[in-house]
Formats: structure tokens, C-alpha cells, sequence
């Protein structure tokens, strides 16, 4: 899974913008559900400003620790055009989610 993940880290670095509205390949890795894709992921949403919303909505799929940790490293370099959008998703995890730490990390995140 993690050569799959390099290989598509790969492709989503080296393609161009496409018009909004349209999967694009590089937007395949950000629909991958394992834990194994968050640094991958991670890197991505700090590189690929164009495609930061795709790559935040995937951590938020994945919603474990680390994803949680990259969204909120996120949240604190992001554009205030962007903010809502990891804002949300990371309120989106922490309604889903069981574990009281990812919670609490949220609600710390958020104030």
C-alpha cells in the first residue's frame, strides 16, 4: 500500500491544476482509507494549494491520530480562505469519532 501511495504522492505532484469540478487522477490517493496515506496526504495538503480541500477531506476520511495532527499543523499555515474548510473537517472527525484523546485534541484545536 505504501509503494501504491508513494506512486500517487508521485503523479499528484507532477500534475497541472484541471478545472474546477473534475476528478482529477492526483485526487485519487486523498480516497484511500488507511492510515498508511497520511504522510502522503499530509504532504500534499501543504504542496498543492490548488487541491488543499481534496487532501483535507481525505485526512478527515482516515480521521486517526496523525490525520487529526496533520490537519490541525494544517490549520495553522493555511489561508483564511481555507481555514473553514479543515475547520469543518476536522469538526466533521470529531463527531465521528470514539476516541476521547482525538476529541479533546480537536476541541483544543478549535477554540
Amino acid at each position: 500500500m505504501a509503494d501504491i501511495c508513494a506512486k500517487l504522492e508521485k503523479d499528484a505532484i507532477a500534475a497541472a491544476p484541471s478545472p474546477p469540478g473534475e476528478l482529477d487522477s492526483d485526487d485519487t490517493l486523498a480516497y484511500i482509507e488507511d492510515p498508511v496515506a497520511v504522510p502522503y496526504l499530509a504532504r500534499l495538503l501543504d504542496e498543492k494549494a490548488w487541491a488543499s480541500t481534496t487532501y483535507a477531506l481525505g485526512l478527515g476520511r482516515i480521521g486517526d491520530g496523525p490525520a487529526v495532527e496533520a490537519l490541525i499543523s494544517h490549520l495553522s499555515s493555511v489561508s483564511d480562505a481555507e481555514k473553514p474548510i479543515v475547520r469543518a473537517v476536522l469538526s466533521g472527525v470529531e463527531g465521528r469519532t470514539s476516541d476521547p484523546q482525538i476529541r479533546e485534541r480537536i476541541k483544543a484545536a478549535l477554540r
